[in-house]
This record gives C-alpha cells, sequence and structure tokens, in this order.
C-alpha cells in the first residue's frame, strides 16, 4: 500500500473506532448534530470526492481537507445565527431581528426546503445509475424506477419509524 493509502485507511480506522463508539452515537447532542448533516453534507462530499480525485490526483485527500476546513468556517456563520438568530425569531420578540433578517429566514427556509428535495432526488439518480450500471443497465427508464423506488422505501420507512428508523437505516 502507498504512503497514502497507508495514512488514509489509518486514520480512517482511528476515526471508525472513534466516531462508532456507541456512547457517542447515544448522545442527544451528537445525534442531533450527526443526522442532518450526514444527509445533507454526506452527500455533498461524496459527490466532491471523484471531482477533487481528478483534479488533484493523489492529493486530492488534501483538498478534501481543504474543503472541510472551509466547510467549518462555514459552519461557524451557521451555529453564530443559530445561536445569536434563531432565538430571537423563535421568541416572537422581533426588536432586535430587522425586517431584512426576517425575510431573508423565511426565503431561506424555502431555499433549503426546495435544495434539500432537488439534492435528494439528484443523488438516488445518480446512486441508481451506479448500481444498475454494475449490471449492465444504462437506461434511463429503468435508473428512474430505481431511484423512485429507494424514495417510496425511504419514505415508508420515515412514515412507519419515524426519525429513528431513518436514522438507525
Amino acid at each position: 500500500m502507498a504512503g497514502n493509502g497507508l495514512v488514509l485507511t489509518v486514520v480512517a480506522i482511528l476515526l471508525a473506532a472513534v466516531l462508532l463508539n456507541p456512547r457517542l452515537m447515544k448522545w442527544p447532542f451528537w445525534q442531533a448534530t450527526v443526522t442532518p448533516l450526514a444527509s445533507i453534507i454526506g452527500s455533498g462530499f461524496l459527490v466532491a470526492g471523484p471531482i477533487l480525485a481528478h483534479a488533484a490526483g493523489r492529493h486530492a485527500w488534501v483538498a478534501m481537507l481543504g474543503l472541510c476546513a472551509v466547510s467549518y468556517l462555514f459552519g461557524a456563520a451557521l451555529r453564530h445565527n443559530i445561536r445569536h438568530v434563531e432565538p430571537l425569531l423563535a421568541s416572537g420578540h422581533h426588536s432586535g431581528v430587522s425586517a431584512t433578517v426576517r425575510g431573508l429566514e423565511r426565503a431561506s427556509e424555502l431555499a433549503l426546503s426546495l435544495a434539500y428535495f432537488v439534492s435528494v432526488a439528484y443523488y438516488l439518480n445518480l446512486f441508481a445509475a451506479f448500481g444498475l450500471r454494475i449490471e449492465g443497465i444504462v437506461d434511463p427508464f429503468w435508473i428512474r424506477v430505481a431511484a423512485t423506488a429507494t424514495i417510496v422505501a425511504v419514505g415508508s420507512v420515515g412514515a412507519l419509524g419515524g426519525l429513528s428508523g431513518l436514522e438507525r437505516v
């Protein structure tokens, strides 16, 4: 195994040992953090990985590390808003929040909903295309059928098992 491959394998094993610790996985703060982030951000990194591999070659992991650092800074802005702006919006006392911020809040909720829907549909279609290609199936009709069946299955798990059912999946 090459140097980079060995380092990445060791890091992956260490991270798995820490992140799959049952005590950590049952911690409410961890669950509240991981569930939405794994869904939203994870799929973005899944697509970014091959793009970075093509663009940066053997050093794609360095580019991914940089992308993670930028994402952390973006998250810092989100954490600030959650800590300082969200309580004002939730309290109904909008004296500390301008009309512009309230309008941006409403627009961002709509944009996030639409982006999430498009993202999930896109990635399920992409995964179906990859999965079916293994069997030699490249017909867009069957790719859409597989993606739609997956949406129905995930929706059923959510409807019957709630968020905890989806977390288990």
